[in-house]
């Protein structure tokens, strides 16, 4: 996203966290997110590539608005704006007490 690329997601990764907690409209602006953790194997491959198939699906015009839209988005996706997220995590594991 930081690059304004479409993007998948879960809640099986930090990206997918961050995004739920700070874009409740992520799917509006390009970034699909799916609850792995409680889905079986087959489901997230069935939510994928239902993801992937609306996509293709699009029209031109349809790619360039998405692609608008997760431009939006994407100086909050920067490595710039994101480093702060990381360093509190290892702040926290180094010392516990702040």
């Amino acid at each position: 996203m930081a690059s304004g690329v479409p993007s998948v997601t879960s809640d099986l990764s930090g990206f997918g966290d961050y995004l739920l907690k700070h874009f409740p409209d992520h799917n509006k602006h390009g970034c699909m997110w799916w609850n792995a953790a409680s889905v079986r194997s087959t489901g997230v491959r069935g939510q994928l590539s239902g993801f992937l198939y609306q996509f293709l699906m699009q029209t031109r015009r349809e790619r360039i608005t998405q692609r608008n839209h997760v431009e939006n988005y994407s100086a909050a996706f920067d490595w710039e704006n994101l480093i702060v997220h990381y360093q509190n995590v290892y702040d926290s594991l180094v010392d516990p007490d702040t």
